[in-house]
């Protein structure tokens, strides 16, 4: 699926969760808050993988999946620079 043609880029986002299933999400009326945080990777240029049942994937520490990242990567999508 990653090699066919797209203008969609594909992004894969992983969203690191606290061991303790009752830590990972707080709602009230105020606020929805997610513990720990996400970081995600292009994989417009990921190599072949001969492996169909799993792949490992390097996420870059700096690359944390926040607001200004999501609209960082919005921008790079609209302008065709995301790679």
């Amino acid at each position: 699926m990653l090699r066919e043609p797209t203008q969609t880029p594909r992004v894969l986002v992983v969203l690191a969760l606290p061991q303790d299933e009752t830590e990972w999400l707080t709602i009230t009326d105020a606020e929805l808050v997610l513990r720990r945080c996400a970081y995600w990777v292009s994989l417009a240029n990921a190599p072949e993988r001969d492996n169909r049942e799993s792949v490992t994937v390097s996420l870059p520490e700096h690359q944390r999946f926040d607001v200004a990242a999501l609209r960082a990567l919005m921008d790079h999508s609209r302008t065709g620079s995301l790679r």
